[in-house]
């Protein structure tokens, strides 16, 4: 009796502090995953190529199993080897890719200055969208995996304009490849399946595959199943400077549009394939820029709780812009027909208010949008652009230009152009 008593006593006695302590902390960090999937983060079984199944380690980017957590992850360093500030050289980047890749309002239209006024709150609003993009924690991964599959296979870009000549000849091939995408998103829509042969593209071009050479392998033998790779498998073909650019490239695309829902509410639906592999593009320039200034750390990955940690600082740095924003292509600059006296009547009246903030603004050059500061290219403190540095990488400096190709240039163009 007396150990029957004594086991019915243990049996409901309450928990002790340690496992309440577990309970909790479990608790706590199903929640702050929650609100990082709420906020875009895909969840662990999502894959690149779209198969659940996939075992392959470059398509399972967003698993936190031990089996699939990188090995290192790559941080800010607070300044560049010249002393600058990381984080401003993340929002001068930003900034001037929102305002160069997009066209200005044009001068002398009526409601000019209202026109632009608006402008410029969606271009700020969009570099910092493209500065979240830039920074989160896949296109991170991204880089680190780019460079050290560089590394592993003595590939190095000596020179800015080397990797600016790779980027401007990956540009056709990339739109090839998101032209493919998009044709699969559409399919998967009707039949709710993913095609199989996005699923061959993707692992084809993540494992060093270049698009060139699967449409000769696809033309020559249309059955042969080597576009099917597994674990294990050896590498059909070596690794050269382009695929490890598309590697790069389609995983940052893949990140972007992960979720249709996701990308609108972060501003990322950038338009056509052409501006979307510029903005790829100048990413990748960028990274590699601000890689040889110092600009990162690299730090050993701990555990799932550590990539926890990232999305968290990556969360609280770039909350979304809002619920399934317009895109932001700049096509509605006209305004409505119904009720153009009631809106004569209200430009009227705020013509005079519009005055006065124009002249405080050119005084103060006061930004409203959070965390986004903007500064003119040059005047970024340790920046001389008398020097071949470029810490603007995408844009470039006024020595080099632009990477991508301006909207006058593109017809007749092939490729970006070579500096």
């Amino acid at each position: 009796m007396v150990n029957y008593h004594s086991d019915c006593t243990s049996s409901s006695s309450p928990p002790s502090p340690v496992r309440l302590t577990l309970r909790r902390r479990d608790r706590d960090e199903r929640r702050r995953q929650a609100e990082h999937f709420a906020q875009g983060r895909p969840r662990p079984s999502h894959t690149l190529c779209g198969n659940d199944r996939c075992l392959l380690r470059c398509c399972n980017v967003f698993a936190t199993s031990p089996r699939f957590l990188p090995v290192f992850l790559l941080g800010d360093s607070e300044r560049s080897a010249d002393g600058v500030p990381v984080r401003d050289i993340w929002t001068d980047f930003a900034y001037l890719a929102s305002t160069r890749m997009w066209p200005s309002p044009e001068k002398g239209r009526k409601n000019g200055n209202k026109n632009k006024k608006r402008k410029q709150s969606e271009a700020l609003l969009r570099a910092q969208s493209i500065e979240a993009f830039a920074a989160s924690p896949p296109v991170r991964a991204a880089y680190l995996d780019f460079r050290g599959l560089c590394e592993k296979n003595n590939l190095s870009f000596t020179a800015e304009s080397r990797l600016r000549d790779m980027l401007s000849a990956a540009m056709s091939p990339l739109c090839d490849v998101l032209a493919s995408l998009d044709a699969a998103a559409v399919a998967a829509v009707k039949s709710d399946n993913v095609p199989a042969y996005t699923e061959q593209l993707v692992h084809c071009t993540l494992q060093g595959c270049p698009p060139q050479q699967q449409q000769q392998q696809q033309q020559q033998q249309p059955n042969h199943q080597m576009l099917l790779l597994h674990p294990g498998d050896k590498q059909p073909f070596p690794w050269t400077h382009e695929a490890c650019i598309m590697r790069f490239l389609l995983t940052a695309e893949l990140w972007r549009r992960h979720d249709g829902r996701h990308m609108r509410r972060r501003g990322w639906a950038w338009g056509g394939r052409w501006r979307v592999a510029e903005m790829l593009s100048g990413v990748l320039l960028q990274y590699w820029l601000m890689d040889r200034e110092r600009c990162f750390e690299r730090v050993s990955c701990r555990g799932g709780e550590q990539c926890d940690e990232v999305w968290q600082d990556w969360v609280d740095k770039y909350p979304l812009l809002g619920e399934d924003d317009d895109d932001d292509d700049g096509d509605g600059d006209d305004d409505d027909g119904g009720g153009e006296e009631d809106e004569q009547e209200e430009q009227e009246e705020e013509q005079e208010e519009e005055e006065e903030e124009e002249e405080e603004e050119s005084n103060s050059r006061a930004v409203k949008s959070p965390e986004l500061v903007p500064k003119p290219l040059g005047l970024i403190k340790g920046l001389d652009l008398d020097k071949d540095v470029g810490y603007v990488g995408g844009v470039g400096t006024a020595h080099r230009g632009p990477l991508w190709i301006e909207a006058r240039q593109r017809h007749g163009v092939e490729g970006l152009p070579q500096h």
